[in-house]
């Protein structure tokens, strides 16, 4: 909520634009939004995870809304990704101290343990958080994941799953940690839920949806929706917003390209990183972030049936049978 109307009729505006209301006043509310810091991608994700659980379809057309009025956001939301990874690697090496210092150290454990809670707590908000975003605004994830990040948000996310994860287990069984509510074993285990569910719905959205293929050309592709938008709005007179993608952003699909990436982001999530081979003890003999989101998600048969979707669009556009 904000006391400043101009702030709330810029927000209000980016929801439900009036008909008839001239192109340049569009731009102009675009501009107060970005230059005045009314909304940014942080409030973005806080939108998302607040109100995209209860109505993710009237969240989801809110932030359509101010992608494509402000495209300058994509742009954001691309380059957050290696901050964002860099972070969770941060959260990473703390929880990884913290965990081998208290299963060393009875003493130390006691005034550890609230501590590593809390960086647990800090995981858990940035699975839902992310995973609310990609789910309200699916064109997020494709930014994410733009080749130019090469997964780093991913990355990160497969190191928590399989380096951690085995680690905090340990932590959680032990007599001390009984009293730290979020470190029971129950907490665990909703952690990496989370994590699986997290990575399973951005890969979803980047790749099985219309909107995340979309975008996956990067910002450019937002832009130039926002531009035929803009067009297309000073042509009939109207400023609602199309929030499907245009008939050129469906033609810069490349469909091999995107199955290349998909590729290459599975195989990350396979070998994370040949920094598990250091992980020692922590290391654990369940299976890996990938093979757990084909167990709880099912991933390949979502990818399958994108394809297969993929593959009747083009048979009845083209009458292709290939």
């Amino acid at each position: 909520h904000t006391a400043d109307s101009s702030n709330g009729h810029a927000i209000s505006y980016a929801k439900q634009q009036q008909p008839q209301q001239p192109a340049v006043e569009a731009r102009q509310i675009a501009e107060q939004l970005y230059n005045n810091w009314l909304v940014d991608v942080p409030k973005m994700l806080d939108i998302a995870v607040l109100y995209g659980p209860s109505s993710s379809k009237l969240t989801g057309q809110l932030l359509k809304q101010l992608l494509y009025l402000q495209p300058t956001y994509a742009q954001d939301i691309c380059q957050l990704a290696e901050p964002l990874a860099g972070n969770l690697q941060e959260v990473c090496n703390t929880v990884e101290r913290l965990a081998t210092s208290a299963l060393s150290s009875t003493q130390d454990s006691e005034k550890l343990l609230p501590e590593l809670a809390e960086a647990v707590k800090y995981i858990m908000d940035a699975c839902l958080t992310l995973q609310a975003f990609t789910e309200c605004l699916p064109e997020a994830a494709a930014l994410l994941l733009h080749p130019s990040n090469h997964g780093a948000m991913l990355l990160a996310l497969a190191l928590l799953h399989d380096t951690l994860l085995p680690l905090l287990q340990r932590v959680s069984t032990q007599p001390c940690a009984a009293v730290v509510a979020g470190l029971r074993p129950d907490r665990i285990v909703r952690l990496q839920q989370a994590l699986v569910s997290c990575v399973y719905h951005i890969l979803q959205a980047a790749f099985c949806t219309a909107e995340g293929a979309a975008a996956s050309a990067g910002p450019d592709t937002i832009a130039a929706q926002a531009a035929c938008n803009s067009q297309a709005s000073s042509s009939n007179g109207s400023n609602r917003t199309n929030l499907q993608p245009s008939a050129s952003s469906q033609q810069s699909f490349d469909d091999d390209r995107q199955g290349q990436e998909l590729m290459n982001l599975v195989m990350l999530l396979a070998h994370p990183s040949d920094q598990q081979q250091n992980a020692g003890n922590g290391r654990s003999s369940k299976p890996g972030l990938l093979v757990a989101v084909n167990q709880q998600h099912q991933l390949d048969v979502t990818v399958a049936d994108a394809v297969d979707q993929v593959r009747q669009c083009w048979i009845h556009v083209w009458g292709f049978g290939q």
